[in-house]
């Protein structure tokens, strides 16, 4: 509960949340649950590999499942944050890799689950649901509308597949959501993100840095899709793609920046300090053209946003400059052919990047998908399967012979291509709607808090959001969405600061009504 201060006879406001505990809700320890579940998880163990029924890596498994269930059946929130951490890792891909169990599906279910349960029982773990308001209804729209386009197109080769993705990923946001119902849990996941995006930025600068072969159970890798940056592999992170983890890093800086700003202690500083440096490096690193474009659009904004004074701005760029001059020649020379962008009368330097050669080809062949069907598009996902029909028909492939659609399968390099190809008009004006309307939101609730002016956590908060995703959404003019589960964490986390926002009121207080009537 917080309370405004104001002096005698004046009305007295607070912030209060209307969710609070009632007298019905039973109060359940959860230590002993904890004790049952590591019991449970240790015969589990014990009676497999007296069987030899099961791998080692099936018990090791089993038992971090149990103990997980009994966890998070006590705090869904944990769910949640296991969820960001599986997410940002890769790891749940990481392990199908490897033929072992996906953890992202099961981590839903449980996470789903336990809020269901909790809710029923009335553990006091969890009170009430969230009241579904326009942003929730304008998403119901883009899912549906996705779900059209795959049931609309004749190409239903992957049609289930493709749905229980995109199920998944939006399901991903929807446990943070639901889970992250108060401010302190939601700080916790904030936390959670920036921790894990710095250990992981840090494994790959160690890796870079030091040339090690090193891989971190495959969470510090270089690209898998022969990505090369004159001559060199760029690193591509957990997930071995390096113009993607690149749009994963750069939409990440902003909430080091911000809590950066709004850290108090000196020693807590030093360390968001430290969190920024090692993912700015790492951004660059993966040597993602499209990241630095975002960063250079965002950082002006991020300036204005903060008040930032300007001989800081002009500091920030000398050591931004300084840092890519001492960077190694790949990397340097990698950067300097943004020109290539930016001198369009060039043509025989156009010509020469091969790079930007392919995205004006898929570019054009996703236009030309809308085209042929502007209403529903070729359906959700099959942007690479169908882009050697389109492509062949526009002449941009063909000298190709014995293509084989799905190992050669192309990708959009733009996330708006993408969407507008594969949906069509509809999913497009409901994915403009549904941002549209979160934008609209979080600058609602960053107004309601400023005019308190109680509460300036809660305005970073909602400026590192709205700023992530932004970035993102820049990032994505040249990057597609194949790993659209990061920006799914980011709109989670969207929607329960909004839902915590809005489930407070102002209200007067007795004293101050007390006041009033004295005056």
């Amino acid at each position: 509960m917080i309370e405004r201060k104001s002096g005698t006879g004046t009305t007295e406001k607070r912030l209060i949340s209307k969710y609070l505990p009632t007298f019905f809700e039973t109060k359940i320890p959860w230590w002993p649950f904890v004790l049952a579940g590591i019991v449970l998880a240790a015969l589990l163990g014990v009676a497999s590999s007296m069987g030899n029924v099961l791998p080692p890596a099936y018990v090791i498994a089993g038992v971090a499942g149990v103990i997980a269930l009994v966890v998070i059946m006590q705090r869904p929130e944990f769910g949640a944050y296991i969820l960001i951490i599986s997410v940002y890792t890769n790891i749940s891909d990481i392990l199908t890799d490897r033929f072992l169990p996906s953890i992202n599906r099961p981590l839903i279910a449980l996470t789903l689950g336990s809020v269901i349960i909790n809710y029923l029982l009335k553990s006091g773990r969890y009170t009430r649901f969230p009241t579904p308001a326009k942003l929730e209804w304008a998403l119901i729209a883009f899912y549906f509308a996705i779900i059209t386009s795959v049931i609309a197109t004749p190409y239903k080769e992957n049609a289930f597949v493709v749905i229980l993705d995109i199920t998944k990923d939006i399901l991903v946001g929807i446990s943070i959501y639901i889970t992250l119902n108060t401010e302190e849990k939601l700080k916790r996941g904030f936390l959670v993100l920036i921790v894990t995006i710095t250990a992981l930025s840090a494994m790959g600068v160690f890796k870079v840095v030091t040339g090690s072969e090193a891989t971190f159970f495959d969470m510090a890798r270089y690209s898998e899709f022969g990505q090369v940056s004159f001559g060199e592999l760029r690193y591509g992170g957990p997930i071995a793609e390096p113009n993607l983890w690149g749009q994963v890093l750069v939409s990440s800086l902003p909430f080091a920046v911000y809590f950066l700003k709004q850290e108090r202690s000196g020693i807590r500083k030093a360390q968001y300090l430290i969190a920024l440096s090692v993912i700015l490096l790492a951004l660059i690193y993966t040597g993602s053209r499209g990241a630095i474009v975002a960063l250079t659009v965002i950082t002006p904004l991020l300036a204005i946003d903060m008040r930032i004074k300007p001989i800081n701005i002009i500091l920030g760029a000398l050591l931004f400059i300084s840092l890519l001059l001492i960077l190694p020649d790949s990397y340097s020379r990698r950067f300097q052919t943004l020109n290539v962008f930016f001198n369009r009368n060039d043509e025989n330097a156009l010509e020469q990047d091969e790079s930007f050669v392919q995205r004006e080809a898929v570019m054009l062949a996703g236009i030309e998908m809308f085209r042929a069907n502007p209403v529903f598009g070729v359906g959700f996902g099959n942007f690479g399967l169908r882009y050697w029909d389109y492509a062949t028909n526009l002449g941009l492939e063909s000298d190709a012979t014995d293509v084989d659609y799905e190992p050669d399968s192309r990708y959009a390099h733009s996330l708006y291509v993408e969407i507008i190809s594969e949906t069509g008009l509809l999913g497009f004006l409901t994915f403009l709607l549904f941002f549209v309307t979160l934008y609209l939101e979080m600058y609602r609730i960053r107004r309601r808090f400023d005019a308190y002016e109680i509460r300036t956590d809660w305005s970073s908060w909602a400026s590192a959001l709205a700023m992530s995703v932004t970035t993102f959404l820049i990032s994505g003019i040249f990057l597609h969405g194949i790993f659209f589960r990061y920006i799914w964490v980011l709109i989670g986390l969207c929607m329960a600061a909004i839902s915590i926002a809005s489930s407070t009121q102002t209200v007067k207080t007795a004293n101050s009504l007390n006041g009033a009537r004295n005056k």
